[in-house]
C-alpha cells in the first residue's frame, strides 16, 4: 500500500495510460491513419480496430461540436474509465442520432461498423472478412452502393465494403455543421417583452 500523497509505480502507470487513452490525434493525422490502413495494416483484425477507432473519434468531434461544455466537461462525457455517459461507441451513435447529426440509415450503419468491430475484438477464434457472419455484415452496409471513390468500382469484398463505408462515414463526421445554440433574446417571445 502506497503512502499518503505518493503513488504506486503500478498506480503511476494506470493514471498515464488512463491519460494516453484520452489523447485524440490531429483530425488530420486520423484521416492519415483511413487513407493508409489498406496498405500498412497488416490483418484484417487490426484493420478493422483502426478504422472503427477512427470512425468513433470523427463521431465524437461531430457530437462534441454541440456542446456548450469546455473542454474538460467533454472529456469527461466520453471518458470510458470513469463510466462518461458518452463513453462507449453505442451511446455516442445514439447521441449523434439523437442530436440530428445524421439519419436513421447512418446510425444504422454505424452501428454494423460497431458491431464488426465488436465481433474482431471479442471473437475467441480465428475471425476474418471471410468469416460468413462478417461478410454478411458489410454486405449490409448501404454506403458502398451509393458513394465511392472517382476512381473506384463498388467494392465487392466484404472488406472493400468496410473501407469504403468508413471512409464515407469519416469524411461526413469529421466536418459537422455546428448549430449555433439558442440565445434567449433572440427568441420572439423575448423581443414582443422588450417592445
Amino acid at each position: 500500500m502506497s503512502s499518503k500523497g505518493r503513488r504506486s509505480p503500478r498506480d503511476s502507470a494506470l493514471a498515464a495510460l488512463q491519460r494516453l487513452s484520452r489523447e485524440r490525434p490531429h483530425i488530420n493525422d486520423l484521416w492519415a491513419i483511413v487513407v493508409d490502413a489498406e496498405e500498412k495494416l497488416a490483418n484484417d483484425f487490426a484493420f478493422v480496430l483502426v478504422l472503427a477507432a477512427a470512425v468513433e473519434q470523427a463521431l465524437e468531434l461531430a457530437i462534441s461540436s454541440h456542446f456548450v461544455l469546455d473542454e474538460e466537461a467533454a472529456e469527461r462525457m466520453f471518458d470510458d474509465q470513469s463510466n462518461g455517459s458518452l463513453g462507449t461507441f453505442a451511446a455516442k451513435i445514439k447521441m449523434g442520432f439523437a442530436l440530428g447529426i445524421y439519419e436513421k440509415h447512418v446510425r444504422d450503419e454505424l452501428d454494423m461498423i460497431r458491431v464488426i468491430r465488436n465481433v474482431f475484438a471479442h471473437h475467441k477464434g480465428a475471425i476474418s472478412f471471410e468469416s460468413d457472419g462478417i461478410k454478411d455484415g458489410c454486405n449490409t452496409l448501404f454506403i458502398p452502393n451509393k458513394w465511392r471513390l472517382v476512381h473506384q468500382d463498388t467494392p465487392q469484398t466484404a472488406e472493400e465494403r468496410f473501407y469504403n463505408s468508413v471512409r464515407m462515414l469519416y469524411v461526413y463526421l469529421e466536418d459537422p455543421l455546428p448549430p449555433q445554440p439558442k440565445k434567449f433574446e433572440t427568441h420572439p417571445f423575448y423581443s414582443a417583452l422588450r417592445k
